[in-house]
């Protein structure tokens, strides 16, 4: 009789077992409790990336920053002083007298020289070498054709191409070609002198293999909808002659 009894009693126990890791797997995987898991998930993923963005301020962004305010304090503190040494006039008697037509004159100059040496500078150093480190491209084999001006004043350019031929809608590509400070000063550096846009473009209106250089980020989201292309900085182009 005892035989039978344990058989039963581990029947017994083998059913409530799986009768327990029913319950369990059906509460696991029930409305309420798949709800409870994302959002126990979304919490969690939050607070990571919360922790994340925390770790990369404190150890990147904040000493970049602690820099820049240091050079802002700096340079504006250099300018408050420059603006006491020139907006005063000194008298025979030596008196300091304000003087609104210095006054004018030092807005007008701060503005220009703002706006044509500081932005320029400012724009080169911390956008223009740092894409240029990053994308750029030597010495490679384009094939260019049908320059166009879009800014007679600044004699900016439009240039179609593309990197294998034949070219197509789904690898063409469009280029700029800008008079900016960086691209004189890259000029200077490589031995070409002062930078001239039309030189750049001076391609045909077919497709021609070139040898370019160029940089910045090559994406048709960007030159279709933010008007951003990348910049050709030279080009040498061999036009292609028929024969026969």
């Amino acid at each position: 009789m005892s035989e039978p009894l344990a058989d039963r009693v581990r029947r017994l126990r083998e059913q409530t077992d799986r009768n327990a890791h029913a319950r369990r797997m059906d509460s696991r995987y029930s409305r309420t409790a798949r709800a409870r898991e994302d959002i126990r998930f979304s919490v969690r993923f939050t607070y990571q990336v919360w922790q994340g963005l925390c770790w990369l301020y404190a150890w990147m962004i904040e000493p970049v920053l602690r820099q820049v305010w240091k050079a802002k304090d700096y340079l504006w503190h250099q300018y408050k002083l420059l603006w006491a040494y020139c907006v005063y006039k000194r008298t025979r008697d030596g008196v300091l007298l304000f003087s609104k037509t210095r006054a004018a004159a030092m807005l007008i100059t701060t503005f220009v020289v703002g706006w044509w040496v500081a932005l320029p500078l400012l724009e080169t150093v911390f956008v223009d070498i740092p894409a240029y480190a990053l994308t750029a491209k030597v010495d490679e084999k384009l094939w260019l054709w049908n320059p166009q001006e879009i800014n007679s004043k600044t004699n900016s350019q439009l240039i179609r191409g593309c990197a294998e031929y034949p070219c197509s809608e789904d690898n063409a590509l469009y280029f700029r070609v800008e008079n900016g400070l960086f691209e004189n000063l890259w000029s200077i550096v490589h031995g070409h002198g002062i930078f001239f846009p039309e030189y750049v473009a001076s391609m045909p209106g077919t497709a021609t293999p070139c040898i370019a250089t160029s940089y910045w980020f090559r994406f048709r989201l960007t030159s279709r909808f933010l008007n951003i292309y990348p910049y050709l900085l030279s080009t040498s182009c061999t036009e292609i002659t028929k024969t026969g």
